[in-house]
């Protein structure tokens, strides 16, 4: 039996259809079409660039779906060098072969990839990494290229089959190699394996399974270095051991450290390693990494980073003398003009800040950031490192004393914390807080202290959460309080020199009355309103003799 015929559709008279100028092209009734250059390529940057537990979709398929969206689009994303920088092997094992063959054809013309994957349990990620090395399939034209290499080994089998990858073909243009080992909770980590191959562009090594033996290949050309082997049934290094593979780290910039020594019941005398380009150290959770810190000697402009748990004792004097050594290596060559001091019962930062050489020479800086504990000395002992540096051409510091918040007495200052301030002399604007201003009052000295001061920034006009009484069941503070006194006669005795008073990182209201009696005329106080836009108020002679906050808190 016939089908029955298919109606034939009509086609709309002329009369009734839009005019063709109002019919919109499908490039027209997307918005795609509309985005500028400028924001393409933004997006494209934010993509490249995100981590992948921060977006839905991985970096690679994100820009591949991209590339499908218009023709503009896809020629948009011709460059080799951005599929480059997006290879996921993950994404590549999971899909077919067209689709690796398609991604690496548009990498053709990229002189690097950067390169990442996970290996899990029998995964065949290490067989396709292979194929890249072997000739039948691309040469080691992939391999070769990498540039950079991340790797996370969720399988411990996995490891050794890794790590032969790169003794029998090691890649001649890598640059960066992370290769980190995730355990699950009750598997056991590989042994750290000696990680000897010859790879001569080799800048940066991150890694928790590899550690580097003595006369290694790469020592001498290492820039950047990241060790850590937290929860290792066996750690490769004794101090000693670690101090000689680091004296041959001559180019080396960046230092990370954690659990990276073996115990020791007493702490070795080092001899000096100099390390000329050492700009950042950071050392986790090692309680013998003073008699190392004794050893370096780092570029003058160094960071310095310490997070350890254990009490510290009385190697926080081996500290306070190596901070010491640092600090006066920077001061000597250099005028400091600004210093900002954090100071806390567990953690201290200090970042001394120098005045550029010519305008081409950005502003150079000597920091430490710690976070310690000491069942013998508080942190403000390590303020006394300062003591023999020339601070007197200061003229900006930021001073946060961040004392107990709950506290109604006022604390009585360290010597060292008095010794610091009063070397101080010269600073003409001083950035803190009301509790830091109530700290200092305690202070007494001949002279009053910030004899130059002309501005003064406030980033809080809290007090303290008030009395301990007035909590609430659920912890939090029933009420907060300010002091407008304390600022008032702070203001009072510098009437003069103070020119102005910066409360834009304070909440206020708009009902604020402003320091208005004689000793305060010609006092330019600024502010923010609720809208957020900046007030400037100049004292005059009028009659309001109170600082009214507008609020009982911020």
């Amino acid at each position: 039996m016939d089908p029955s015929p298919r109606k034939k559709l009509r086609t709309p008279s002329p009369a009734i259809l839009p005019e063709t100028s109002s019919i919109a092209s499908p490039h027209q009734k997307g918005a795609s079409h509309k985005l500028p250059d400028e924001i393409l390529d933004y997006i494209f940057k934010i993509i490249i660039n995100s981590e992948e537990d921060r977006i839905l979709e991985r970096p690679l398929m994100t820009l591949f779906r991209a590339s499908s969206v218009c023709k503009r689009w896809r020629n948009f994303l011709h460059e080799p060098s951005i599929w480059g920088r997006v290879i996921d092997l993950d994404c590549m094992v999971q899909r077919k072969g067209n689709f690796r063959r398609l991604v690496m054809d548009r990498t053709r013309g990229a002189s690097d990839l950067d390169v990442k994957g996970v290996i899990d349990d029998e995964d065949p990620l290490v067989l396709f990494l292979r194929t890249w090395t072997e000739p039948q399939h691309f040469n080691g034209y992939h391999w070769h290229r990498m540039r950079r290499l991340d790797l996370t080994i969720r399988d411990a089998d996995r490891f050794d089959e890794v790590h032969a990858l790169f003794a029998t073909t090691p890649p001649h243009n890598l640059q960066s190699l992370r290769v980190i080992f995730q355990k699950y909770r009750y598997e056991e980590s590989p042994l750290p394996i000696a990680f000897n191959t010859d790879i001569p562009s080799l800048l940066n090594l991150d890694t928790n399974v590899f550690y580097l033996p003595h006369r290694a290949a790469n020592l001498s050309t290492l820039k950047s270095l990241s060790i850590s082997f937290c929860n290792q049934s066996q750690v490769p290094y004794t101090l000693v051991d670690f101090a000689d593979v680091l004296s041959q780290m001559i180019e080396l910039e960046s230092l990370d450290l954690c659990d990276a020594f073996r115990p020791s019941s007493q702490s070795p005398s080092l001899s000096s390693i100099y390390l000329p380009h050492l700009r950042e150290m950071r050392i986790t959770n090692d309680h013998e990494c003073f008699a190392l810190l004794e050893a370096i000697n780092p570029h003058t402009a160094c960071s310095i980073n310490i997070h350890i748990i254990e009490s510290l004792d009385d190697n926080i004097m081996v500290l306070r003398n190596v901070l010491s050594r640092y600090a006066a290596e920077f001061v000597r060559a250099r005028i400091v003009n600004a210093v900002q001091i954090e100071l806390s019962g567990f953690s201290i930062v200090v970042r001394l800040t120098a005045i550029p050489s010519d305008h081409r020479e950005r502003a150079l800086s000597f920091s430490f950031d710690a976070m310690l504990v000491s069942s013998v000395h508080t942190l403000a002992i390590l303020l006394g490192a300062f003591d023999t540096c020339d601070l007197r051409r200061v003229t900006t510091l930021d001073l946060n004393l961040l004392t107990n918040m709950i506290r109604t007495r006022p604390t009585i200052p360290s010597p060292e914390i008095r010794h610091l301030i009063s070397s101080l002399s010269g600073v003409q604007t001083l950035v803190t807080n009301m509790r830091t201003i109530k700290h200092l009052d305690g202070i007494t000295t001949p002279q009053r202290i910030f004899p130059s001061l002309q501005t003064l920034k406030l980033t809080s006009l809290i007090i303290s959460y008030g009395d301990e009484r007035l909590i609430n069941n659920d912890g939090n503070p029933a009420r907060l309080r300010v002091d407008a006194k304390l600022l008032t006669d702070f203001l009072s005795i510098r009437t003069g020199t103070v020119h102005g008073l910066d409360l834009t990182q304070c909440a206020l209201e708009d009902s604020v009355r402003f320091l208005d009696s004689p000793p305060f005329k010609d006092l330019k106080i600024m502010w923010k309103n609720n809208d957020g836009q900046r007030k400037v108020y100049t004292c005059g002679g009028g009659t309001p003799t109170c600082l009214d906050f507008g609020h009982r808190y911020e």
